[in-house]
């Protein structure tokens, strides 16, 4: 899976904590954490390397447990994430969500929305619960339709549609997957594939460094070795004698390892992903779907067991 943008609900990072919270491969554009209350939040990373993007500011509409969101608008579309909490006011949720639409949609004309709403729209056309119906009625308003057709959080004692990636692009121009298991979250992971669009850093920028060759490096110990350091030596003032010696050497080694104009390099080092850790991964990812299905004690005492040793493998 070639993911170019990440979007997580429910972080539970706090403030403090997002500069040493990082993701292989990514970097943070956009973040809310919750300052009043414990978990929830919500982030979206993107592939490094990719700059054209920039950050819509919703802070005037973002309010805590009921409304949590972050956007940013990309060469051809908006992404927004968007986490409401079980407790937070459904009504206030809706209101929220439809100035967040009639704003990006201000912005850009193809949106992409996603998250944690906790709002369930499995059969919501028969359900007695009208908050599936609300959110429908207002995607439908304003144009967007949800891509979510499977439950997306499943446990051995129900099923629930409550997360969601939402758009205006048309069916023909995507492909999408609401139910991957990833055994990190007792929620499924959504992706979608937009058609024809271009991969996210595919140019790599230009940054201004150092290159250091065995070539240079070499030719700088010989340069160092041939150098003359006698007048340093008859030098007798000590702050002389080092801004002397620092001029000297600093000259030789900006001869030999001079500052270029050169390409980043943005290829991802996973080395430590063996074929262990794979088949690992796979194995607890097979077991977090089957343990949703039953309630037998030894299937779950594994479980655990086996959670522990993919801790650790990680």
């Amino acid at each position: 899976m070639n993911t170019q943008i990440l979007c997580i609900s429910e972080h539970w990072l706090k403030s403090e904590q997002v500069a040493t919270s990082n993701i292989m491969g990514f970097k943070c554009a956009s973040i809310f954490c919750g300052q009043k209350y414990s978990h929830g939040g919500v982030a979206i990373y993107v592939r490094n390397g990719y700059h054209k993007f920039k950050e819509l500011d919703l802070s005037d509409i973002v309010c805590e447990k009921v409304f949590e969101a972050v956007c940013i608008l990309c060469d051809m579309f908006a992404v927004i994430c968007i986490y409401r909490s079980p407790s937070g006011d459904v009504n206030e949720f809706c209101d929220k969500l439809d100035q967040c639409i009639q704003r990006v949609n201000a912005k850009k004309n193809q949106v992409l929305l996603c998250g944690d709403f906790n709002i369930d729209i499995l059969g919501y056309q028969t359900s007695v619960d009208l908050n599936g119906k609300k959110l429908m009625s207002i995607l439908q308003e304003n144009g967007l339709h949800s891509i979510t057709n499977k439950s997306t959080r499943v446990t051995n004692m129900s099923r629930s549609a409550i997360d969601h990636i939402i758009t205006n692009i048309d069916y023909k121009q995507y492909e999408s997957k609401c139910d991957i298991e990833t055994g990190l979250s007792d929620h499924y992971m959504q992706c979608i594939s937009v058609n024809n669009v271009p991969t996210l850093g595919n140019s790599k920028p230009f940054i201004m460094r150092r290159v250091f060759t065995v070539k240079s490096k070499a030719a700088f110990c010989r340069a160092i070795k041939d150098q003359s350091w006698q007048e340093v030596f008859v030098r007798t003032d000590v702050n002389d004698k080092f801004n002397l010696f620092h001029d000297m050497f600093k000259k030789i080694y900006d001869t030999h390892f001079p500052v270029k104009k050169v390409r980043e390099n943005l290829t991802d080092n996973k080395a430590w992903v063996t074929v262990g850790v794979k088949v690992t991964s796979r194995n607890y990812r097979d077991l977090c779907a089957l343990i949703k299905t039953t309630n037998d004690p030894t299937l779950n005492s594994y479980f655990k067991r086996y959670r522990l040793i993919y801790r650790q493998v990680i």
